[in-house]
């Protein structure tokens, strides 16, 4: 099969930015992408954004964006799914490059959520739960990683702050990297003694509120060397979107869909996993790190939290969410599973501020608890 690759990518700050509208974050994330390519001529674009159609009442976005751009003369494609809108316009755009349909492909993701308060954007990100059964009865996402939070301490025996390694260390990697949004250090402390969200979660174990954009442009290899010297390889996609109920899984502390994706994608690659050395997870809550973790094979179940106190040391060896990931990185929704894809690209490159030893990288990106996954495997 021919080898597809990502020959640039390009990010905005994540913040709350009241002064820009979503076409000046596209328009700023393009024209960085463009300018960094020899040659920039493409055939299609893809865009994700998952509450375009329900924040800014705007359907069409993709057209929309297109035309603001003044591409020509291209095919157009718009993806909602959820917090998994950027990896499915990503494995979409993949898919049509590795099938002759195009041969490059532009992908755009954004979201801004700021425009209204968090009550209102949290109600709303709650749309991505099954309307005639969670949602219809108040049930949120958050309230979910709560209930499974209480599950997992109570079954392996761990205590309250055994959970605050996870958002000490995102943060302490945020620091680093200028286009995160929560660029500051927390203590255990404090992660604990943040304002209750739904207990026991503290806002400190979720992802704040920010607008993004992200870019990327995959194409083949004829094309891409024409672009680009700095070429990393889509080498494995996969993906899974069953088993949303929570309440109805055979174990409500596994996720099944994102240990399917992994081995499809592993599968593409011809690859067991062991070269894997730099990883970014959707951590939109600590919990759904810790399961992560043990869904990926990085730890045996149960041994969530001693893996990430051990990473928090530093023996693990591994890049794990460098970004800062959801909790301090920011979570632009739509745009998150470009900025992974686009974080693990620079890595490989060595563009990113935190250097790692890696010729391999993934990205894991989800909706909610682990209701639709994807996985994408690079490689340089």
């Amino acid at each position: 099969m021919p080898k597809i690759y990502i020959v640039g990518a390009s990010l905005t700050k994540i913040d709350r930015h009241f002064d820009k509208s979503i076409k000046d974050l596209v328009s700023e994330v393009y024209d960085s992408l463009i300018s960094n390519l020899k040659e920039d001529s493409i055939d299609a674009v893809v865009v994700s954004s998952a509450l375009s159609g329900v924040i800014y009442n705007q359907l069409n976005l993709a057209s929309i964006i297109t035309d603001y751009l003044q591409l020509k003369d291209l095919s157009v494609y718009n993806v909602e799914l959820g917090e998994a809108s950027g990896a499915s316009a990503i494995h979409i755009a993949f898919s049509l490059v590795r099938s002759g349909i195009h041969k490059s492909v532009l992908v755009i993701g954004v979201d801004k959520l700021s425009e209204y308060p968090t009550w209102k954007a949290n109600r709303l990100y709650s749309m991505v739960l099954d309307s005639e059964i969670d949602y219809h009865y108040g049930i949120s996402p958050v309230n979910y990683a709560a209930l499974l939070t209480k599950l997992y301490m109570k079954r392996y025996g761990y205590s309250r702050n055994d959970l605050t390694y996870w958002p000490v260390l995102m943060h302490q990697n945020a620091t680093k990297v200028p286009h995160a949004q929560l660029r500051f250090p927390i203590s255990p402390q404090k992660a604990l003694s943040g304002l209750t969200m739904s207990e026991p979660l503290t806002i400190y174990d979720t992802w704040p509120i920010g607008d993004g954009a992200a870019a990327l442009l995959i194409a083949n290899e004829d094309i891409a060397r024409k672009y680009s010297d700095e070429l990393v390889e889509l080498a494995g996609i996969g993906s899974s979107g069953s088993d949303l109920g929570i309440p109805s899984r055979d174990d409500p502390l596994y996720f099944p869909n994102t240990y399917r994706a992994f081995r499809r994608a592993l599968s593409m690659a011809n690859i067991d996993g062991k070269g894997l050395r730099t990883y970014e997870i959707h951590d939109n809550y600590t919990i759904s790190a810790i399961l992560t973790l043990e869904a990926l094979g990085l730890t045996e179940r149960g041994g969530g939290c001693r893996f990430v106190k051990e990473l928090s040391s530093g023996n693990v060896g591994l890049g794990i969410n460098l970004s800062g990931g959801l909790k301090a990185r920011g979570h632009p929704l739509g745009a998150t599973g470009v900025y992974q894809v686009a974080e693990i690209y620079m890595q490989l490159i060595g563009k990113f501020p935190i250097s790692v030893d890696a010729e391999v990288g993934l990205a894991h990106n989800m909706t909610g608890l682990d209701f639709t996954t994807f996985i994408t495997i690079l490689r340089r």
